[in-house]
């Protein structure tokens, strides 16, 4: 037996090193096979042989598109490493895309994984030319969608399940055409592209294009970080530097730390966040509704001219400015924490709560500005293209405005100071009636209408309140009372101590009740006027005056006087001879030291007068 024992124990070691000996040898003729496989791969005749079955399989299809492809050199080790040099592909005997290096590294076991793992990517000096051609059947369709254009419609149209993990992409001096047409017996390159006002894919040109950044897809989510962007063009908008990350999934979409800096604006964002939707299935603004909204922009200085050159609609702005907007919420329901305009004399912004963005027509705002300050020549600075009048000789306005309310129908309080006086009050206006409804109340200090519309005659410093509550506005129609009070006033070169009335607008009818004082000046009217024929308004009228001084009005000493009467005016027109009754129940007129009582009535237009003088 123990003799059996050793002799066993003598044959595991022997086993052992069988089994050791036998994987050395696979392991160096698998490396000797990967060795001699690594240097094939590097000869001439294979990396030759590899180019031409590729570019072979590729002509055949491209052939009957009147394509081709060549390919002038082909580098690197094919397992981790492929590099293309000099690569050229025509439509139509025309240069639609040439490149003089592409070199890529790659994970050939991630496709094990089904997954496409590139760990850089660098594209040398590529020329792209999209250019419209004439189709087989005639039509006129760009060239690349020639090129790949198939009618084979039972095209498997399943998801794509593989997953691309792109580490690093670099491209470095791109050149990037596109035409709606060029002359057919001159190449692409050879082509003078001219420049352009606005953007446009029928006469576009970006050149120097750089860009450096990475990507990860897969069926639920593509994910790309951008280094660095930029490029010039020919329509005026060259951009020197974009970076950000991007986020696309079939539940959400965001940007983060987004900075666009061009050759005259600069912006940054540093989030915009939309959850709960798929961007892919977005069929209009309901597919908006209830999805969570979060966005912070700072236009640092925004500069219309790089606006303009995507769209020419807004060629009437101009300028540079500062903006921001910060805002949370749903889409329906947007709170906006700050939305600020600035510029180097203006200085304004809102706050407050959007509501039914999604739905134009009820759409209900409640917003506030913060303290502006509005410089009017912003307005012809930044809106040469539009007719607005110029106000600037009223200086910088500053104020508040709120608004609460939908388009149609809201309510409104501001508080406005200017140079030509300062208004406070409330607005508030129904378009959705019939005669719209709406009421006001202002409290104005130092109004000045002479400034406003640039007329001397008019100077004036107007002090009181206002008030108004009715609807409608044309005559017929409008059913609205006005209330006015003025203290301290100056107008018409008349100095109103006080006044104060109502006046009932009813259809055709002015129903009215004033009183007025000016110094020993007083008066007071009352009655009704219709002016359903404007220019022969029928009117009947009483009221007094005392001290009445005619020099006040016509600035003769000559005229200098102190009439005290009451009237009783019935008639209609403008002229004396639409004048039915003239009544004056008791005229009192003191002129230089004698006193006259008169009554006096004039019952027809031609009748004279029957007068009752007494002398004092």
């Amino acid at each position: 037996m123990a003799e059996v024992k050793k002799i066993e124990t003598q044959k595991t070691p022997r086993k052992k090193r069988k089994i050791l000996s036998s994987l050395i040898l696979i392991f160096s003729i698998l490396l000797l096979f990967f060795t001699l496989l690594v240097s094939i791969t590097q000869t001439s005749f294979f990396r030759n042989f590899v180019k031409d079955y590729l570019t072979g399989i590729l002509n055949d299809n491209f052939t009957l598109k009147q394509s081709s492809i060549n390919i002038g050199e082909l580098e690197g080790n094919f397992f981790s490493e492929i590099i293309v040099k000099d690569v050229v592909l025509n439509v139509k005997n025309d240069e639609m895309l040439r490149a003089d290096r592409v070199k890529l590294n790659f994970d050939i076991f991630a496709l094990l994984n089904s997954t496409i793992e590139i760990k850089e990517a660098v594209l040398n000096n590529p020329t792209v030319n999209f250019v419209r051609i004439q189709g087989d059947k005639g039509d006129s369709l760009f060239n690349f969608v020639y090129l790949f254009q198939s009618s084979d419609t039972t095209a498997d149209s399943s998801e794509f399940d593989w997953k691309i993990n792109v580490q690093r992409l670099r491209i470095e001096n791109l050149n990037f055409t596109m035409l709606d047409s060029k002359p057919q017996d001159l190449p692409v390159k050879e082509l003078l592209i001219p420049t352009s006002q606005h953007f446009n894919t029928g006469n576009l040109k970006i050149s120097n294009l750089v860009l450096e950044t990475k990507a990860q897809y897969d069926k639920n989510a593509v994910q790309l970080w951008i280094n660095h962007l930029g490029f010039n063009s020919n329509f005026g908008f060259d951009l020197k530097g974009l970076s950000g990350d991007f986020y696309i999934s079939k539940s959400r979409a965001e940007i983060n730390r987004l900075n666009i800096e061009t050759s005259k604006s600069w912006l940054q964002m540093d989030y915009v966040f939309i959850d709960k939707l798929d961007l892919m299935k977005v069929e209009g603004l309901p597919s908006f509704k209830g999805k969570d909204l979060r966005l912070s922009l700072v236009g640092k200085n925004f500069n219309f001219d790089d606006l303009k050159a995507f769209l020419p609609a807004v060629d009437f702005l101009d300028g540079d400015l500062f903006f921001e907007l910060k805002c949370k919420g749903k889409f329906d329901d947007i709170d906006v924490e700050i939305c600020r305009l600035k510029t180097p004399n203006t200085d304004m912004g809102f706050s407050g709560e959007l509501v039914n963005l999604i739905d134009p027509e009820h759409l209900w705002l409640n917003v506030r500005t913060t303290e502006f300050r509005i410089d009017p020549e912003d307005t012809k600075r930044y809106t040469p293209g539009l007719p607005i009048p110029d106000y600037t000789h009223l200086g910088v306005v500053t104020g508040n405005v709120s608004y609460k309310g939908e388009p149609l129908d809201f309510e409104s309080t501001f508080d406005v100071r200017s140079s030509a006086g300062n208004a406070k009050g409330f607005f508030n206006m129904n378009l959705k009636t019939p005669n719209i409804n709406y009421s006001t109340s202002v409290d104005v200090t130092e109004g000045n209408i002479g400034k406003v519309i640039r007329d001397p005659k008019l100077e004036s410093s107007i002090n009181g309140h206002i008030e108004a509550i009715g609807s409608g506005f044309a005559l017929g129609v409008i059913n609205t009372t006005l209330k006015y009070e003025l203290r301290d006033t100056k107008l018409l070169e008349q100095k109103i101590d006080r006044s104060q009335g109502i006046l009932n607008l009813r259809g055709y009818n002015i129903e009215a009740d004033v009183q007025y004082a000016s110094g020993k000046f007083e008066t007071m009217v009352k009655g009704n006027i219709n002016v359903r024929n404007f220019n022969d308004p029928v009117y009947n009228l009483k009221g007094n005056v005392r001290n009445l001084d005619i020099s006040q009005f016509t600035k003769n000493t000559a005229d200098k006087s102190s009439l005290t009467f009451a009237f009783d005016i019935n008639g209609h027109g403008i002229s004396p001879e639409g004048l039915k009754e003239l009544m004056i129940l008791t005229w009192q007129i003191h002129i230089t030291g004698i006193m006259i009582f008169l009554r006096l009535q004039l019952t027809s237009k031609y009748l004279p007068a029957v007068p009752v003088i007494m002398l004092f």
